[in-house]
């Protein structure tokens, strides 16, 4: 009876600590709010909807929408991808082939996210190079 009780006790736990989680995602600190506001900060953007340059500002949170849904899947992609080598990785029993299997699988989706990490930082870093230069003003 107690072990049961412990066990609802945890889970209770384990749903309240989960439930404030869809608020957090709403506030705009997130990757695709960032990512907006990121799009809408080039020169030619930073204008109201009646003024030239608008249909580009639009443009431009289109595009910013576009990387982080691709970021967002990647990111889903590469832990698949770990969840399912460690699995493959327990369950080997010993087999050194499916155990170099899980391997390759691990280091393949972390150098993938690496590389989807660090191109992603020096677009950032050269559009915002761009942005301070005034390159994009007219």
């Amino acid at each position: 009876m107690r072990r049961n009780f412990s066990t609802w006790a945890w889970t209770a736990a384990g749903i309240a600590a989960g439930l404030p989680m869809p608020v957090l995602a709403q506030t705009r600190n997130t990757i695709m709010g960032r990512l907006i506001n990121t799009a809408s900060m080039f020169g030619p953007f930073q204008t109201i909807d009646n003024e030239p340059g608008a249909g580009l500002r639009q443009a431009a949170r289109i595009i910013g929408l576009i990387i982080g849904s691709l970021l967002a899947f990647l990111g889903i992609v590469f832990m698949l991808l770990m969840i399912t080598s460690g699995i493959r990785w327990m369950t080997a029993r010993g087999n050194e082939t499916e155990i170099e299997k899980a391997k390759e699988t691990i280091k393949s989706a972390a150098i993938g996210l690496l590389v989807v990490v660090l191109s992603y930082a020096f677009v950032t870093l050269i559009s915002r190079m761009v942005v301070d230069t005034g390159l994009l003003r007219g």
